[in-house]
């Protein structure tokens, strides 16, 4: 979620480190272009999952495969997806208006994405799209919840950033029934702001932090995640580290 320049290209050869961006040099123009179009064609080919939050393509691939349900577009429709997500990553702000329709399309990684295009226009962007930001709060899908909370935390009114606080907070606990990537999505976006999260300090530091305490999770690999998020929330605001081990 921290703002990266929109494409990277890099000379290697004069360049190995890849401190020179050149993805805007008038002169390499027909070869950014060129790979841009190489790279689409193989996340196309592969029907890269990466253009799902972490946890939302296990859900979607509940009863099967991820490779499974990544080759059904009527469960991952890609190409939209991928439409959208490429429109987010540019900060054009001539797209408000189409990223703020994407909000109301019926698959949720495309209202995803349509929030995250308005994060990576900052403060002007969010400012215009208030309303279509609040009404995501309440969508259905939790990573469109927090994408809208971290937006509008990060950069909405005092009282757009409280909300959205305190949606976060919600979601936040690594309780029965929640999945862990929702926990862990909802705790990195509190980390992310900081002392906005201050009036709420109180109820983080009551969350769960035993790694056998928690709801849903794939692997017992990423359980530690949430009481290490924990610890550092906490740690930051001053606050006494979570109970549990």
């Amino acid at each position: 979620w921290r703002l990266k320049p929109a494409e990277e290209l890099y000379d290697l050869q004069s360049d190995p480190d890849q401190i020179d961006n050149l993805a805007d040099s008038e002169q390499h123009t027909a070869k950014l272009a060129e790979l841009r179009q190489v790279l689409q064609d193989w996340c196309r080919r592969i029907r890269d999952v990466g253009f799902l939050p972490e946890g939302e393509f296990h859900a979607r691939a509940a009863g099967t495969t991820v490779y499974e349900m990544a080759r059904d577009d009527g469960v991952y429709p890609l190409d939209r997806i991928f439409a959208v997500a490429e429109l987010a990553t540019h900060r054009d702000m001539a797209d408000l208006l189409s990223l703020r329709q994407r909000l109301s399309d019926a698959d949720s990684a495309v209202r995803y994405w349509g929030v995250v295009g308005l994060l990576n226009r900052g403060e002007q962007a969010v400012e215009a799209s208030q309303q279509v930001l609040r009404e995501a709060l309440d969508d259905e899908s939790p990573w469109v919840q927090i994408a809208a909370a971290l937006t509008l935390g990060r950069y909405g009114a005092a009282v757009d950033q409280r909300l959205a606080v305190d949606r976060l907070v919600e979601m936040a606990p690594w309780e029965q029934d929640v999945s862990v990537f929702i926990s862990i999505t909802a705790l990195n976006a509190l980390d992310e702001l900081d002392d906005r999260a201050a009036h709420r300090m109180h109820a983080i530091a009551k969350f769960p932090a035993r790694i056998d305490a928690g709801g849903w999770s794939p692997d017992e690999r990423y359980n530690g995640y949430v009481r290490r998020l924990l610890e550092k929330i906490l740690r930051d605001a001053g606050a006494k580290p979570p109970p549990g081990k």
